[in-house]
């Protein structure tokens, strides 16, 4: 099944490019905002009509997926990535309370940078949007290298790691 790569509004919104380079260099962005764009995100991507989803991720991914319903589905396959072994940092709201948090999230992160303040994503042009995010966001490290990047990466918020899952 094809998963738009555009949230519910059907807006392209990029992450800010300074959050890309403080984090370093990747192979993958399965998500990518279409051509032109005025920053890569990787050296390879997927664009909408690539259909990101159902494509073999390879590298240290980066995933900025598309907002709204179809989110848990981009959580879960970045989930399968780092399960087999690939890399990767996410950018997603910092929804805790959701079942794409709890499934794919606390169970496969190494460690997990709540963003100070709320973000301003971009335009496609590259200019920031009027808006910031309707939500708290959350940088998601998949390996002990991507989380060392998300502690030197200077971005301001809280680092936290998962320990363990408490059922009651």
């Amino acid at each position: 099944m094809t998963m738009p790569q555009r949230g519910n509004s059907g807006d392209v919104w990029l992450t800010p490019k300074h959050i890309i380079d403080a984090l370093g260099k990747f192979d993958l962005d399965p998500c990518a905002a279409p051509l032109p764009r005025p920053w890569e995100t990787a050296s390879a991507s997927f664009v909408e009509a690539d259909d990101g989803l159902s494509q073999e991720w390879f590298g240290r991914v980066w995933m900025n997926p598309p907002y709204g319903r179809g989110i848990g589905a981009w959580m879960k396959k970045m989930a399968e990535h780092a399960k087999a072994g690939g890399g990767g940092i996410s950018l997603v709201f910092a929804r805790t309370d959701t079942k794409a948090w709890q499934d794919y999230v606390f169970p496969y992160a190494k460690r997990i940078l709540f963003l100070q303040g709320r973000l301003r994503f971009h335009t496609p042009d590259g200019l920031p949007g009027k808006d910031v995010a309707n939500a708290p966001s959350a940088l998601i490290a998949y390996t002990i290298d991507d989380a060392l990047a998300l502690s030197e990466s200077g971005i301001p918020g809280w680092i936290v790691e998962p320990v363990k899952q408490l059922k009651g």
